[in-house]
């Protein structure tokens, strides 16, 4: 099955080569030869996979420091490449060209091959079509192929019910609950039906938030055929690494990040025994795993109000290419702390689990007592969990909305909205940022 997977898909040895040779400015002379011996190597196959990676190594840990040098933004994508097609050369030298079939393949080596991809795909880049992608699912189908899979373990882990009743419509209770509201200026979030685009259109000129219901009802991820459950994720995806937050929130001192396998992290952060607000959080938050793994693109469709920009002269189309796709995922008690997106709209869709919202509109902007850090201007010093109204006295003048995002439902968050965000239970939502005319931004005072 691999072997005639590979020959029909794997990139040729002249495809890397013309991939890593359109920046020959950038490498130079000796970083070129030194790639296209690595290249001769593969392509001659005569050297044992551990010798391959031996002379792989010394480049991996070039490209690995040029990753590291400056801020991410700044890296040229030539290393995000090279390091995508070094990571990719080594696995597909132990399929290919060592002619292992997946009886030689033990599942140990079978899973560090999906995380050589993966590190590709996260630190590297989606080169060759996304067939790094692709052919980590297809190992990861071999494993399934090899185990039976307990999928009937949900009372090992939390649950996605709320904590304090399974009934979300009583919302008032349940909010009682989460935060002192008497103590803030805070009103319900308006809940709107599946309204029509033209609806919708009217509704954003208010510069409001809001929730949509019934929207998503027809996406797989929230029917049974894709439903997105621990259990499903484990299956489809278990061994795929990805990159999570370490902390409740991002402003705490000991807030960081860590790559590990889905599985990894659905075994630590999502036990019954970790379900307590004392323990350390992980959280796979504001990832793009769309780009990643393309097949979770069949689990969702993006929403058509993602075309409304108020434009008059019909860019919806064009629109489309700047539509950002974010996974949340994380179990009870992860917190986004008091912030906004700048200039973009949001909707941030719930497919499984609860979350407790908090907004306040752009005019509110003074009284929220934004950080002075460069880093951290979008986000509020202000602890909605802990206000310390003698610190911050002018925030008593805010007001805002508030309510609980249920499965099914959308949350339009309008451009300089100030939002917190809280899960109540194990929890899934995508996110979409899009441009929008700036006659939809509202002013900030």
């Amino acid at each position: 099955m691999i072997r005639k997977y590979l020959d029909e898909n794997a990139p040729y040895t002249e495809d890397f080569y013309q991939l890593i040779q359109s920046y020959d400015l950038e490498f130079g002379v000796i970083l070129l030869r030194d790639y296209k011996y690595l290249l001769d190597k593969y392509d001659k196959g005569n050297i044992s996979c551990h010798d391959f990676t031996m002379h792989t190594n010394y480049m991996l840990q070039y490209t690995w420091e040029k990753l590291h040098t400056g801020h991410w933004k700044n890296v040229h994508i030539c290393w995000r490449k090279l390091y995508a097609s070094l990571k990719l050369l080594i696995v597909l030298y132990n399929l290919y060209k060592c002619n292992n079939s997946i009886f030689q393949l033990n599942e140990q080596l079978i899973k560090e091959m999906i995380i050589q991809l993966d590190y590709s795909l996260i630190m590297g880049y989606a080169i060759f079509n996304q067939f790094a992608s692709k052919l980590a699912n297809v190992l990861h189908q071999l494993i399934n192929m090899k185990l039976i899979q307990s999928t009937n373990d949900d009372n090992l882990y939390i649950s996605f019910q709320l904590n304090k009743t399974d009934d979300h419509e009583d919302h008032d209770h349940d909010e009682d609950v989460v935060i002192d509201q008497m103590k803030m200026n805070l009103f319900n979030l308006d809940s709107i039906n599946y309204p029509s685009i033209e609806i919708f259109n009217t509704l954003i000129q208010s510069y409001k938030p809001f929730i949509i219901t019934n929207a998503i009802n027809f996406w797989p991820a929230y029917s049974n055929q894709h439903k997105w459950t621990l259990n499903y994720w484990r299956n489809n995806y278990g061994y795929r690494l990805v990159p999570i937050e370490i902390g409740t929130k991002y402003t705490d001192n000991n807030w960081g990040q860590k790559l590990v396998t889905i599985n990894q992290f659905i075994d630590k952060y999502f036990k019954l025994t970790n379900n307590n607000n004392n323990s350390i959080k992980g959280y796979l938050a504001q990832y793009d795993i769309f780009t990643q793994i393309p097949e979770l693109h069949n689990d969702i469709c993006i929403p058509d109000y993602c075309n409304v920009t108020g434009d008059d002269d019909d860019n919806n189309n064009n629109n489309m290419n700047s539509i950002e796709m974010n996974i949340w995922f994380g179990p009870n008690g992860t917190i986004s702390p008091l912030h906004h997106d700048g200039d973009r709209a949001n909707l941030l869709t719930q497919i499984n689990g609860y979350k407790y919202v908090i907004l306040y509109p752009a005019s509110q902007t003074d009284y929220l007592y934004a950080y002075h850090d460069d880093m951290l201007c979008n986000t509020s010093r202000i602890d909605l969990d802990n206000v310390d109204y003698n610190e911050f006295p002018e925030f008593s003048k805010a007001y805002g909305f508030h309510g609980i995002l249920s499965p099914g439902e959308m949350l339009y968050i309008p451009p300089r909205c100030w939002h917190y965000v809280r899960s109540l239970s194990a929890s899934f939502s995508v996110n979409f940022w899009w441009n929008i005319s700036p006659s939809l931004i509202p002013p900030w005072r």
